[in-house]
């Protein structure tokens, strides 16, 4: 895709404005992944950007957030005199319904 962009870029005179961008996963990356889109970027002549979230890597935010998720269900179930064993938990990853995105 980066390939077909920088040529119709060239082609209209805007090859200068694009930019690649790698959203680093931190942990969960892929061994070579950032070198290998960096290597694209300078062989296609366009800028390189890396971007990373702050508060851990997607791993480690579904963690926390299922976590999180588990104590408020089980304390709902414990307000409504169920089982906090048999509550509900909210799913954790992201999801179309629940963005991470910023």
């Amino acid at each position: 895709m980066a390939s077909h962009v920088c040529a119709l870029a060239a082609k209209i005179g805007v090859l200068h404005r694009v930019v690649i961008v790698h959203a680093d996963l931190g942990d969960i990356e892929w061994e070579g992944t950032r070198q290998l889109a960096e290597e694209q970027a300078r062989l296609l002549g366009v800028r390189f950007e890396v971007v990373k979230t702050e508060g851990g890597d997607i791993l480690a935010r579904t963690v926390a957030r299922f976590l999180k998720l588990k104590t408020k269900a089980e304390k709902e179930a414990r307000e409504e005199g169920r089982d906090p064993a048999t509550a509900k938990i909210a799913p954790a990853w992201p999801s179309s319904s629940a963005r991470w995105c910023l």
